[in-house]
Protein backbone atom coordinates (compact mmCIF):
# COMPACT_ATOMS: atom_id res chain seq x y z
CA UNK A 1 0.00 0.00 0.00
CA UNK A 2 1.50 3.32 -1.05
CA UNK A 3 1.69 6.28 1.37
CA UNK A 4 -1.04 8.89 1.19
CA UNK A 5 -0.38 12.05 -0.79
CA UNK A 6 -0.67 15.47 0.88
CA UNK A 7 -3.91 16.14 -1.05
CA UNK A 8 -5.40 12.94 0.35
CA UNK A 9 -4.52 14.00 3.91
CA UNK A 10 -6.06 17.42 3.33
CA UNK A 11 -9.22 15.81 1.98
CA UNK A 12 -9.40 13.55 5.06
CA UNK A 13 -8.92 16.59 7.34
CA UNK A 14 -11.65 18.53 5.49
CA UNK A 15 -14.02 15.56 5.80
CA UNK A 16 -13.29 15.28 9.53
CA UNK A 17 -13.85 19.01 10.09
CA UNK A 18 -17.11 18.79 8.12
CA UNK A 19 -18.36 15.85 10.20
CA UNK A 20 -17.45 17.68 13.42
CA UNK A 21 -19.14 20.92 12.33
CA UNK A 22 -22.30 19.11 11.21
CA UNK A 23 -22.42 17.08 14.42
CA UNK A 24 -21.99 20.19 16.58
CA UNK A 25 -24.55 22.16 14.55
CA UNK A 26 -27.15 19.40 14.89
CA UNK A 27 -26.56 18.94 18.60
CA UNK A 28 -26.35 22.67 19.42
CA UNK A 29 -29.56 23.30 17.45
CA UNK A 30 -31.53 20.40 18.92
CA UNK A 31 -30.13 19.95 22.43
CA UNK A 32 -28.79 23.45 23.13
CA UNK A 33 -25.28 24.78 23.42
CA UNK A 34 -24.91 24.25 27.17
CA UNK A 35 -26.27 20.68 27.13
CA UNK A 36 -23.91 19.61 24.36
CA UNK A 37 -20.50 18.32 25.43
CA UNK A 38 -17.46 17.85 23.24
CA UNK A 39 -17.74 14.13 24.02
CA UNK A 40 -21.27 14.07 22.66
CA UNK A 41 -20.16 15.92 19.51
CA UNK A 42 -17.29 13.44 19.01
CA UNK A 43 -19.55 10.42 19.49
CA UNK A 44 -22.17 11.83 17.10
CA UNK A 45 -19.48 12.60 14.49
CA UNK A 46 -17.86 9.21 15.00
CA UNK A 47 -14.47 10.80 15.74
CA UNK A 48 -12.30 11.01 18.83
CA UNK A 49 -12.65 13.92 21.23
CA UNK A 50 -8.92 14.57 20.75
CA UNK A 51 -9.44 15.01 17.01
CA UNK A 52 -11.95 17.79 17.67
CA UNK A 53 -9.32 19.61 19.74
CA UNK A 54 -6.87 19.31 16.83
CA UNK A 55 -9.18 21.62 14.88
CA UNK A 56 -10.98 23.67 17.56
CA UNK A 57 -9.57 25.11 20.79
CA UNK A 58 -12.88 24.94 22.64
CA UNK A 59 -16.61 24.44 22.30
CA UNK A 60 -16.94 28.21 21.86
CA UNK A 61 -14.39 28.13 19.03
CA UNK A 62 -16.47 25.41 17.40
CA UNK A 63 -19.61 27.55 17.79
CA UNK A 64 -17.83 30.52 16.18
CA UNK A 65 -16.82 28.34 13.23
CA UNK A 66 -20.45 27.30 12.79
CA UNK A 67 -21.63 30.93 12.95
CA UNK A 68 -19.04 32.01 10.37
CA UNK A 69 -19.98 29.12 8.09
CA UNK A 70 -23.71 29.78 8.53
CA UNK A 71 -23.35 33.44 7.61
CA UNK A 72 -20.79 32.83 4.84
CA UNK A 73 -23.52 33.55 2.29
CA UNK A 74 -23.59 37.23 3.36
CA UNK A 75 -20.77 38.39 1.11
CA UNK A 76 -22.21 36.60 -1.91
CA UNK A 77 -25.64 38.03 -1.14
CA UNK A 78 -24.30 41.58 -0.87
CA UNK A 79 -22.53 41.13 -4.23
CA UNK A 80 -25.78 39.88 -5.80
CA UNK A 81 -27.71 42.79 -4.31
CA UNK A 82 -25.19 45.21 -5.83
CA UNK A 83 -26.05 43.88 -9.29
CA UNK A 84 -29.65 45.05 -8.89
CA UNK A 85 -30.19 48.71 -9.83
CA UNK A 86 -33.54 49.23 -8.14
CA UNK A 87 -33.45 49.58 -4.33
CA UNK A 88 -36.88 47.90 -4.14
CA UNK A 89 -35.54 44.93 -6.10
CA UNK A 90 -32.46 44.86 -3.84
CA UNK A 91 -34.67 44.71 -0.76
CA UNK A 92 -36.94 42.09 -2.31
CA UNK A 93 -33.91 39.93 -3.15
CA UNK A 94 -32.60 40.36 0.39
CA UNK A 95 -35.91 39.41 2.04
CA UNK A 96 -36.46 36.46 -0.30
CA UNK A 97 -32.95 35.14 0.25
CA UNK A 98 -33.18 35.39 4.03
CA UNK A 99 -36.51 33.57 4.08
CA UNK A 100 -35.16 30.91 1.69
CA UNK A 101 -32.23 30.40 4.07
CA UNK A 102 -34.62 29.88 7.00
CA UNK A 103 -35.88 26.82 5.15
CA UNK A 104 -32.71 25.57 3.45
CA UNK A 105 -30.51 26.01 6.56
CA UNK A 106 -33.05 25.18 9.25
CA UNK A 107 -30.57 23.79 11.76
CA UNK A 108 -28.30 26.82 11.51
CA UNK A 109 -31.13 29.34 11.90
CA UNK A 110 -32.66 27.30 14.71
CA UNK A 111 -29.27 27.52 16.45
CA UNK A 112 -28.98 31.25 15.65
CA UNK A 113 -32.47 31.87 17.08
CA UNK A 114 -31.51 30.09 20.28
CA UNK A 115 -28.21 32.00 20.54
CA UNK A 116 -29.92 35.38 20.47
CA UNK A 117 -32.24 34.22 23.26
CA UNK A 118 -29.43 33.02 25.58
CA UNK A 119 -27.52 35.97 27.11
CA UNK A 120 -24.43 33.96 28.12
CA UNK A 121 -24.03 32.27 24.74
CA UNK A 122 -24.78 35.55 22.96
CA UNK A 123 -22.18 37.38 25.03
CA UNK A 124 -19.49 34.82 24.11
CA UNK A 125 -20.29 35.39 20.43
CA UNK A 126 -20.92 39.15 20.63
CA UNK A 127 -17.82 40.35 18.72
CA UNK A 128 -18.37 37.94 15.86
CA UNK A 129 -22.10 38.65 15.62
CA UNK A 130 -21.45 42.42 15.80
CA UNK A 131 -19.28 42.14 12.67
CA UNK A 132 -21.94 40.14 10.87
CA UNK A 133 -24.75 42.47 11.99
CA UNK A 134 -22.78 45.52 10.85
CA UNK A 135 -22.56 44.12 7.33
CA UNK A 136 -26.28 43.28 7.26
CA UNK A 137 -27.45 46.57 8.77
CA UNK A 138 -25.15 48.63 6.53
CA UNK A 139 -26.81 46.94 3.55
CA UNK A 140 -30.31 47.56 4.91
CA UNK A 141 -29.45 51.17 5.67
CA UNK A 142 -27.99 51.77 2.20
CA UNK A 143 -31.16 50.41 0.61
CA UNK A 144 -33.44 52.50 2.84
CA UNK A 145 -31.32 55.57 2.10
CA UNK A 146 -31.76 54.94 -1.63
CA UNK A 147 -35.50 54.47 -1.05
CA UNK A 148 -35.43 57.91 0.64
CA UNK A 149 -36.76 56.80 4.01
CA UNK A 150 -36.74 59.60 6.56
CA UNK A 151 -34.59 57.62 8.99
CA UNK A 152 -32.86 54.74 7.16
CA UNK A 153 -30.92 53.59 10.24
CA UNK A 154 -34.07 53.20 12.35
CA UNK A 155 -35.93 51.49 9.50
CA UNK A 156 -33.04 49.04 9.09
CA UNK A 157 -33.21 48.23 12.82
CA UNK A 158 -36.98 47.68 12.57
CA UNK A 159 -36.59 45.33 9.59
CA UNK A 160 -33.73 43.47 11.32
CA UNK A 161 -35.78 43.04 14.49
CA UNK A 162 -38.74 41.86 12.42
CA UNK A 163 -36.63 39.26 10.63
CA UNK A 164 -35.09 38.06 13.92
CA UNK A 165 -38.59 37.84 15.41
CA UNK A 166 -39.81 35.85 12.42
CA UNK A 167 -36.90 33.41 12.88
CA UNK A 168 -37.66 32.92 16.58
CA UNK A 169 -41.39 32.39 15.98
CA UNK A 170 -40.82 30.16 12.96
CA UNK A 171 -38.59 27.79 14.91
CA UNK A 172 -40.88 27.89 17.93
CA UNK A 173 -44.08 27.15 16.00
CA UNK A 174 -42.45 25.03 13.26
CA UNK A 175 -45.12 23.61 10.94
CA UNK A 176 -47.84 26.05 11.99
CA UNK A 177 -45.95 29.27 11.22
CA UNK A 178 -47.17 31.10 8.08
CA UNK A 179 -43.66 31.77 6.74
CA UNK A 180 -44.73 32.33 3.12
CA UNK A 181 -47.47 34.76 4.12
CA UNK A 182 -45.15 36.72 6.42
CA UNK A 183 -42.55 36.93 3.64
CA UNK A 184 -45.18 38.16 1.19
CA UNK A 185 -46.39 40.82 3.65
CA UNK A 186 -42.86 42.12 4.19
CA UNK A 187 -42.28 42.28 0.44
CA UNK A 188 -45.59 44.05 -0.06
CA UNK A 189 -44.85 46.51 2.76
CA UNK A 190 -41.37 47.45 1.60
CA UNK A 191 -41.13 46.61 -2.08
CA UNK A 192 -44.51 46.97 -3.72
CA UNK A 193 -46.08 50.07 -2.17
CA UNK A 194 -45.40 53.38 -3.87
Amino acid sequence: MSPKKPEEFELMRAESRGKILQSALTLFANDGYHKTSMEKIAKNANVSKGLIYNYYKSKNDLLHSIIMLGFSHNERLITEIGKETSPKQQLKLLINTIFDLFESQKEFYQLYSSIIMQPLVLENSRDLLDQIYKSIFDTFEMIFTNLQYQNPMIESKILGATIDGVAVHYFFERANYPLVEVRNQLIQKYCEKA
